[in-house]
């Protein structure tokens, strides 16, 4: 989180200690769907290896088809692959899964980038704000919406969004 957040002085050891981390909880529980997905974001985000992430969401699907974080978290990778409509369908689902999770401002934010990756701006703006109403400090969702502001040439608003993305 802290690199995503761009809180990190060391994103390149932070990678690494993220990926220690993950493994250790794989050699301790191989079959660990959540583990596995959390492999796979370190593949796909930190690592931009992601036919390894794909590997590691497929996995943990295999061994847990209602693990909302595999599937929120792999509709991720599909957004950064390119792959709107993939992406949403599977954000889409976790949040099926766990409709009153406690991450739902992640939930939300989420979905708002597969959607910016779907080239739905509109909605990504929508799930931005819903995602905001939870927790209005999460970056990434700051950035989603300044993203789809930006896509809809909603200049007043993407002013704003910067703004606040500022402070």
């Amino acid at each position: 989180m802290s690199i995503w957040n761009g809180w990190s002085t060391d994103p390149k050891q932070d990678a690494h200690l993220a990926a220690e981390c993950t493994q250790r909880a794989l050699d301790m529980e191989p079959d660990n769907s959540l583990c596995l997905a959390v492999d796979g974001v370190i593949h796909s985000a930190l690592n931009n290896a992601q036919p390894a992430a794909e590997k590691q969401f497929e996995k943990a699907l295999d061994i847990n088809p209602n693990d909302a974080m595999s599937w929120l978290f792999s509709g991720v990778m599909h957004a950064f692959r390119d792959n709107g409509a993939v992406a949403v369908e599977r954000v889409e689902k976790a949040h099926r899964l766990s409709p009153i999770d406690p991450l739902g401002y992640l939930y939300n934010s989420l979905a708002s980038f597969a959607n910016v990756s779907n080239e739905d701006y509109a909605r990504a703006v929508e799930l931005a704000d819903k995602s905001l109403a939870l927790n209005d400090r999460h970056v990434s969702t700051l950035r989603t919406k300044l993203c789809a502001h930006f896509h809809l040439d909603q200049t007043e608003e993407m002013h704003a969004t910067a703004q606040q993305l500022q402070r």
